[in-house]
């Protein structure tokens, strides 16, 4: 009569990791299915990035897009730059918040307790 013996831990485990990578895989239906997702995901993302730069008033070096003019937010034409250092650019021309690809500009600066008002003459006037 054959001994029967048990097998070790360490053979066990062999065998669990073996079982393991001769799963089968995902049946070609959900791979097609996950493939065309990953797709559409990407078309998507490209669609989302053409249509961001396409709506925003300044282009990729903070420049305004209509005339190319690198104008601070002070909305004065000689200043140098009189914000701290952008975290994400690196201009001192931005503001609270940074010109690349921005949807928005200020119209104008209001001053507290005096009455002087700045208007942005560099964007055209809305309709």
């Amino acid at each position: 009569m054959p001994r029967i013996t048990s097998s070790s831990p360490a053979e066990r485990r062999e065998g669990l990791r073996m079982s393991l990578r001769e799963r089968p895989k995902a049946d070609a239906k959900n791979a097609e299915a996950n493939s065309t997702n990953k797709s559409s995901h990407e078309t998507r993302r490209t669609k989302r990035k053409a249509g961001a730069n396409s709506r925003s008033l300044y282009d990729e070096y903070g420049r305004i897009r209509h005339n190319g003019k690198d104008v601070c937010d002070c909305m004065d034409d000689d200043c140098p730059g009189c914000w701290y250092e952008c975290e994400n650019c690196g201009s001192t021309k931005c503001g609270v918040q940074c010109r690349v690809h921005r949807k928005f500009y200020y119209e104008s600066i209001k001053f507290d307790g005096k009455d002087g008002v700045v208007f942005n003459k560099d964007f055209p006037k809305r309709k």
